[in-house]
């Protein structure tokens, strides 16, 4: 499952770029 997750913040940082660290916070 982390791995999972980490790459899915990954993926949230390079789609939304400076709006990704928001999304970070609530996974």
């Amino acid at each position: 499952i982390l791995p999972l997750i980490t790459g899915l913040r990954q993926a949230v940082m390079v789609d939304y770029g400076g709006h990704g660290s928001e999304l970070q916070a609530h996974l």
